[in-house]
C-alpha cells in the first residue's frame, strides 16, 4: 500500500474504531480500504487491484451488473416496510424454493444468517419441546452473541450452557487409523452427547451442522457419519438443521447445496447474505407442516426480511447461477483447483494436507515440529495480500488458509492464485531455522517479514505480472563460499516467446494509455521501495556477486534510486520541435516532430552491477513509454528478480516489465532472435555484443552495447600522489575489479612511478578479503569458479611475459572463488594483461616520460570507455580530455557517475549511450509530421 494511501486507511480505522468501537475486527493487520470491487477483483484505495479468494459474501462476483442493475431498478421503483405485498418476494420464495428438494417448500426470509439460525433453532425448540442442542465443533454458525455459544471456533467468555454439546467432527485426513475404525469412535461419541442431554433434562431439539465444516477447515468425514448422527439425533426426537451460511449456494459444484452431499433430508435449511451478494437477506427453508405449526403459536417478524430490493438481488443471483452455469462452474474450476494446489503442496514441509470441494478450499499449514502451525499460516494470508490476493485463516488453531473465491472464478484466475502462492511458500520454506522469528508465538508479521527478507529469494520467472515457475532451473552460487544459494528458473524460448507478447499487449494497451506523468509517478514510485528494500538488495547483490556489502549500500543501491528519480523527471518532458520549412508545391506546412517509444526492449544484464544497470536500461525505456523484458546473468539475478516483486509492488501494469532468467545462450539467444522485439540493450563482454549485433541486423533491430574495457589512469608529474594511490586503488580493485571501466593500465610518470607502485602495492596487501557481509571485509569473491581460474590464468601468463609481480597473485586458501589484488610492474603495453580485459583485482602499472607518450600508450588499446587523468593543471587536464579516446573521462576522480550524463564506450567498447538525455533518446523513435496547409 502506498504510503499516503496507508496513512489515510489508518485514519479511517481510527474513525472507525472512535464510532464503531473496538470490537468490529477486520482481516489483516494492516486494514485494506476497499473502495470498489468487479468481478473476482476488488480496488484498494492505494489503486492496487486485489484478487478476491476469501469472498466473505459475494458468490456472483463482486457489484456483478445483473444484480447491481436489479437491485438499482426495485431501489428506484419501491422500497417499503415488508407487511405490504411485493411481487419481487414472492417471486424469489419460488425461485428459491425450485432449488431444493420437494418436501422443503416454505421459506421465512431473514436478514442475515445470523438471524436464520436463531429462527430455526427456535422451529426446533418449538416442534420438539426440547432445548437440547449438538453442534459440530468449530463449525459457523453466525457472529451473534446468543448463536457465539453455540460456534466454538469463535473467542467467546461465556462456557457453553448445559443444553450445549459440541460434536468433534472427524477427520481423516488428520486421522491414520482405518476410517471404519474412526467412525466408530466419532457414533460413540454422538450417543454419549445425546445421553448427557437427556440426563440432564434438555432433550434434544435439533442437530446443527455446517455441511462442509467450514470453520474446522473443511474436514474429511469418515463415509456415512453425518447419516450416523441425523439418525441418531432424529431417534432421540430431534430435528435436522443444514447451516448453509458459510457454504452457500452453488459452491460445492457437484450439488447445488452443501447437505447435498450426504444421503440425508434436513428437517430445516439455513442460509445467509450470499443469496443476494451481500445484500441484506438470508432465510430458513423448512417444510409447510414445521412452519405451520411454529406461526400457529409464535410471532415471528423483522422489519427487513423478505424486503423488496434484497429479494430482487436473490432472484438475480439465481438467474446468474443458471445463465452462466456457475455450479458447473464451481465444479470443473474446482476440479483444476485441487489439482493444482495438491501439484503445489505435495513436497513442502509446511502444508500438511489439501481440503475442500468445488470452490472451496483449505491448506492445512504445519511448523517444522508437526505441530499445528498458527504462524506460518498468518505470515502467508498477509504475504499474499501483499501480493495482491486476498485469503484467510481458519480452524480450531487458526492454521488453515480458507480460499472461497466468488463463483466467477475461472482457470486463470486460480493459475495466478496459484503462482504467487508458490513464491509466497518458497519464501515461507526458505526460512528453514527452528529458531525463526516464525516460530515465535509472539512474532508479529513485521518480524517474520524482516526475518523472510534476510533468508529468501524471489526465485521465478516474471512474466506479464505473475510469478511462474520453469520447467528446469539453475543452481545460484555465493561466490564466498561455492555453495548453492537458490535454485534459478531457467526460462527457455517459450517463456521468452510469452515474456515479449506480453510486452507487446502492454505496448498497445494499458500501458500506452499511462501519460507521461502516471509513469513518473510509477517510476518515483519504484524509486522509493527500492530505497526502502536497500540493505536487502545490497545483502542479495554481496551473497549473488561476491562484493562487500557496503558497496552496492553506498554505490548500486543509491545510483539506482537516482537513476529512477531521474527518468521520472523526463517522463513527461519528452517533446519534439516545430520545424519551419519552404512549404510544399507552393503551399504552407506546419511540420513538426514526435518522439515516440521503440517498442519492445530487450534488456541483457551483466553479472558484476545488475541492479544498477538495470535500473540504466529500465529506467530511461520506461519513461519513454516502453516495455521490457528482461534477461538477468544466470550467475547473479537475484537482485533482478527482487526488483521485478517491487515493480510488481508498486503497481506497474502487467507485462510492462518481464523478467526471465536463465542462460545466455537459451534465453538470451532466444530473446535477441524474436522477431518481437524492436532493440537489445545489452552490456557485457565485446564476444557477445559481437553476436548480439549480427542476429539484430536480421530484423533491423536497434541496439545499445556497452561492452567493457581496458581503461587507463594517468598519472601526471604534477599530481597529487597520495589522492592519485588512492583513487587509482578504488579503480582497481572496487567490486573485485569485476568493473567495466576498471582503470587497470596504469600509467605513471617516470618521476613518480616507484612512489605509485609502492603505494599501490600497499594498498593490495591491504585488503582483507572474507565474507562479503562481515563489516571488516573490504574486497569479495570473483563471481564464479570459471572466472577465478580465467583471472588466475592472466596472473600466470603476465608472469610468463616478463611483467613484475609486487603484490597478490595467488589464491588464498579455503573455501570461495578468492583471488588477492595483485599488482604487475614494468608491464609492456603490447603484453596480454596490458591489452585484454581481466575483469579481475589485477593492475598492469607502466612508466612514461611525456604527456605525447602518454596518450599515444593510452589510445593504443581496442577498448575506449573511461579513463582517468590525475593532474593539477586544469588547462592539461582539458587537453588530454580531448585527446584520449574514450567515452567518459574523469579528472582527479575514478567512476564519477551520475544518471544525469550520458555513459557509453567507443571502438570495441560498445555502440550508443544511456542515461541522461541521451537515454532518452537511445529509447525514443523520431517521428515527422507534416500538415500542407
Amino acid at each position: 500500500m502506498a504510503t499516503a494511501s496507508r496513512w489515510a486507511a489508518r485514519a479511517l480505522m481510527a474513525r472507525r474504531r472512535a464510532t464503531l468501537g473496538p470490537h468490529s475486527p477486520t482481516f489483516y493487520d494492516e486494514p485494506l480500504h476497499v473502495v470498489s470491487g468487479q468481478g473476482v477483483w476488488l480496488r484498494g484505495a492505494d489503486g492496487a487491484d486485489y484478487l478476491d479468494a476469501y469472498n466473505n459474501v459475494p458468490h456472483v462476483g463482486h457489484c456483478n451488473p445483473v444484480v447491481v442493475q436489479a437491485i438499482a431498478e426495485q431501489a428506484a421503483r419501491l422500497n417499503v416496510h415488508t407487511r405490504y405485498l411485493h411481487e419481487p418476494v414472492v417471486e424469489y420464495a419460488e425461485a428459491l424454493l425450485a432449488t431444493f428438494d420437494p418436501h422443503l417448500d416454505k421459506v421465512l426470509f431473514t436478514n442475515s444468517g445470523s438471524e436464520s439460525n436463531e429462527l430455526a433453532l427456535r422451529i426446533a425448540r418449538q416442534h420438539t419441546g426440547n432445548v437440547g442442542i449438538v453442534v459440530t465443533d468449530f463449525s459457523y454458525h453466525g457472529n451473534t452473541a446468543q448463536l457465539a455459544e453455540l460456534t466454538t471456533g469463535l473467542p467467546v467468555k461465556e462456557r457453553f450452557g448445559s443444553h450445549v454439546r459440541a460434536l468433534r467432527v472427524p477427520d481423516l485426513d488428520s486421522d491414520p487409523r482405518p476410517p471404519e475404525v474412526v467412525l466408530a469412535e466419532a457414533v460413540d461419541e454422538v450417543a454419549a452427547a445425546l445421553a448427557a442431554l437427556k440426563t440432564a433434562g434438555h432433550g434434544v431439539a435439533a442437530f446443527l451442522f455446517d455441511p462442509l465444516f467450514s470453520t474446522e477447515g473443511l474436514l474429511r468425514t469418515p463415509p456415512g457419519y453425518v447419516e450416523a448422527v441425523a439418525e441418531m439425533v432424529r431417534a432421540a426426537g430431534g430435528l435436522v438443521i443444514a447451516d448453509e451460511v458459510q457454504s452457500g449456494l452453488g459452491r460445492p459444484g457437484s450439488a447445488f447445496w452443501g447437505h447435498e452431499l450426504f444421503d440425508i433430508a434436513p428437517d430445516l435449511v439455513t442460509l445467509g447474505k450470499p443469496l443476494g451478494n451481500g445484500h441484506p437477506v438470508g432465510g430458513v427453508v423448512t417444510t409447510t407442516e414445521l412452519l405451520d405449526e411454529f406461526g400457529a403459536v409464535n410471532l415471528y417478524f423483522n422489519t427487513f426480511a423478505g424486503n423488496p430490493v434484497s429479494a430482487a438481488a436473490g432472484k438475480a443471483v439465481l438467474r446468474e447461477m443458471a445463465d452462466r452455469e456457475l455450479q458447473r462452474n464451481a465444479l470443473e474450476v474446482g476440479g483444476h483447483a485441487r489439482e493444482l494446489l495438491e501439484k503445489l503442496v505435495g513436497h513442502r514441509p509446511h502444508v500438511k494436507t489439501v481440503r475442500g470441494t468445488g470452490l472451496f478450499f483449505g491448506l492445512e499449514f504445519v511448523d517444522l515440529h508437526g505441530r499445528p502451525g498458527a504462524a506460518e499460516a498468518k505470515w502467508v494470508v498477509e504475504d499474499m495480500r501483499r501480493r495482491g490476493v486476498l485469503i484467510s485463516r481458519i480452524g480450531p488453531h487458526d492454521n488453515v488458509l480458507k480460499i472461497r473465491p466468488p463463483m466467477v472464478f475461472e482457470r486463470e484466475h486460480f493459475d495466478l492464485l496459484v503462482e504467487r502462492l508458490a513464491a509466497s511458500l518458497d519464501e515461507l520454506e526458505a526460512a528453514g531455522s527452528h529458531e525463526h522469528p516464525l516460530h515465535r508465538a509472539e512474532a508479529t508479521t513485521d518480524d517474520v517479514r524482516s526475518s523472510m527478507r534476510k533468508e529468501s529469494f524471489r526465485t521465478g520467472l516474471f512474466i506479464d505480472g505473475t510469478w511462474r515457475t520453469g520447467a528446469t532451473t539453475f543452481e545460484d552460487l555465493n561466490p564466498a563460499t561455492g555453495k548453492v544459494v537458490a535454485r534459478i528458473a531457467a526460462g527457455d524460448e517459450s517463456d521468452v516467446d510469452e515474456a515479449v507478447r506480453a510486452a507487446r499487449r502492454a505496448l498497445d494497451g494499458a500501458w500506452a494509455e499511462v501519460p507521461g506523468a502516471g509513469r513518473a509517478a510509477l517510476l518515483n514510485r519504484l524509486a522509493d521501495l527500492i530505497e526502502r528494500d536497500a540493505d536487502e538488495l545490497a545483502r542479495l547483490e554481496a551473497i549473488d556477486v561476491g562484493k562487500p556489502v557496503g558497496q552496492p549500500l553506498v554505490l548500486d543501491v543509491p545510483n539506482a534510486v537516482a537513476t529512477f528519480r531521474h527518468f521520472a523527471g523526463w517522463a513527461d518532458k519528452i517533446q519534439g520541435a516545430t520545424v519551419p520549412t519552404a512549404g510544399f508545391q507552393g503551399r504552407p506546412t506546419h511540420s513538426y516532430t514526435v518522439r515516440e517509444p521503440i517498442g519492445v526492449i530487450a534488456a541483457i544484464i551483466p553479472w558484476n552491477t545488475p541492479l544498477m544497470i538495470a535500473g540504466w536500461k529500465l529506467a530511461p525505456a520506461l519513461a519513454a513509454g516502453n516495455t521490457v523484458v528482461v534477461k538477468p546473468a544466470e550467475d547473479a539475478p537475484l537482485s533482478i528478480l527482487h526488483l521485478a516483486g517491487l515493480v510488481e509492488e508498486a503497481g506497474f501494469p502487467p507485462g510492462v516489465v518481464n523478467v526471465v532468467p536463465g542462460f545466455g545462450g537459451v534465453a538470451g539467444a532466444a530473446l535477441v532472435r524474436h522477431r518481437g522485439v524492436d532493440k537489445v540493450s545489452f552490456t557485457g563482454s565485446p564476444e557477445v555484443g559481437r553476436e548480439i549485433q549480427k542476429v539484430a541486423a536480421d530484423s533491423f533491430k536497434r541496439v545499445t552495447l556497452e561492452l567493457g574495457g581496458k581503461s587507463p589512469q594517468i598519472v601526471l608529474e604534477d599530481a597529487d600522489v597520495n589522492a592519485a594511490i588512492q583513487g587509482i586503488a578504488m579503480g582497481l580493485f572496487f567490486n573485485q575489479g569485476e568493473v567495466c571501466a576498471a582503470g587497470t593500465r596504469i600509467l605513471v610518470h617516470r618521476s613518480l612511478y616507484r612512489r605509485v607502485l609502492d603505494g599501490l602495492a600497499k594498498v593490495a596487501n591491504d585488503q582483507v578479503l572474507g565474507d562479503p557481509l562481515a563489516p571488516d571485509t573490504t574486497m569479495g569473491a570473483l563471481v564464479s569458479q570459471a572466472h577465478m581460474e580465467r583471472v588466475l590464468g592472466y596472473i600466470e601468463r603476465g608472469k610468463a611475459e616478463g611483467a613484475r609481480l609486487v603484490a597478490g597473485g595467488v589464491r588464498p586458501r579455503g573455501d570461495g572463488f578468492f583471488v588477492r589484488p595483485t599488482i604487475f610492474a614494468d608491464v609492456r603495453n603490447d603484453s596480454t594483461i596490458a591489452r585484454e580485459e581481466i575483469f579481475g583485482p589485477v593492475g598492469a602499472v607502466m612508466a612514461f616520460d611525456d604527456v605525447e607518450e602518454a596518450v599515444r600508450i593510452a589510445n593504443d588499446t581496442e577498448y575506449g570507455l573511461a579513463a582517468t587523468i590525475w593532474t593539477r593543471d586544469v588547462s592539461l587536464a582539458h587537453t588530454l580530455a580531448r585527446r584520449v579516446r574514450a567515452g567518459a573521462v574523469w579528472i582527479n576522480g575514478w567512476a564519477a557517475i551520475d544518471p544525469a550524463l550520458p555513459w557509453g564506450g567507443m571502438k570495441t567498447s560498445g555502440i550508443g549511450r544511456e542515461l541522461g538525455w541521451s537515454g532518452i533518446l537511445a529509447n525514443t523513435e523520431e517521428k515527422v509530421v507534416t500538415v500542407v496547409l
